[in-house]
């Protein structure tokens, strides 16, 4: 069992690096989405460029993360599927459930698994997921044109794979908390940066870069 166990806090540490660079991403599309629209320049090109590169990197982690299917992925979905074992939860319990500890774990462990299902029975998962088979995992051709994807259903989902995460950090009772937590107001302020240098650099006026 204790190889189970250590199994399942690698996979908790891989899920926390991959939320650090989807948020990473995901900043470069929110904050390009809080000063748009950009007018016209002849660097517009780049700009969409980025903004796509940015975009299929936030899904493409986001399904990762959310993922249940094989057996050798550190995804969400896997973890449930190994804590259906009702020996490894007990494990973690007995180990770190110490007083009235294990009640709070066990009740995390719940929400998680509710909540996954109510994020993967959603209307928003099934178009990302329609979207990230169709058009970046694939190069499907349909006869019905893949169902459209708002930015608002990308970060709605990337907001809950953080906080499945972070509920399966508490069930677990891990000691530290998620790495990608402590980044995110970094990544924000990189985000930032980002757009403010590029667009100054292009020439912008500071009154048509969204700056606030």
């Amino acid at each position: 069992m204790l190889k189970k166990a250590n199994d399942l806090i690698d996979r908790a540490d891989k899920l926390d690096g991959a939320l650090a660079n989807l948020h990473a991403f995901r900043s470069l599309v929110e904050e390009l989405d809080r000063r748009c629209p950009i007018p016209f320049s002849p660097h517009l090109g780049p700009i969409r460029t980025v903004l796509a590169a940015s975009l299929r990197s936030t899904i493409a982690l986001i399904i990762a993360i959310l993922d249940s299917k094989g057996g050798d992925r550190a995804s969400i979905g896997q973890v449930i599927k190994l804590l259906g074992d009702a020996r490894l939860e007990n494990y973690f319990l007995e180990k770190r459930g110490q007083g009235c500890r294990a009640a709070v774990m066990r009740s995390k462990l719940s929400e998680m698994r509710d909540q996954y299902s109510k994020v993967t029975d959603s209307d928003s998962f099934r178009r990302v997921v329609q979207l990230r088979h169709d058009e970046i995992g694939h190069l499907l051709l349909r006869d019905e044109e893949t169902p459209a994807s708002e930015h608002a259903d990308v970060f709605w989902l990337a907001d809950e794979a953080e906080r499945l995460v972070l509920l399966l950090y508490e069930g677990l009772a891990m000691p530290l908390e998620p790495h990608f937590v402590v980044m995110r107001r970094e990544t924000d302020a990189n985000a930032k940066l980002f757009w403010d240098t590029y667009l100054a650099a292009i020439g912008l006026p500071e009154d048509m870069r969204g700056l606030q």
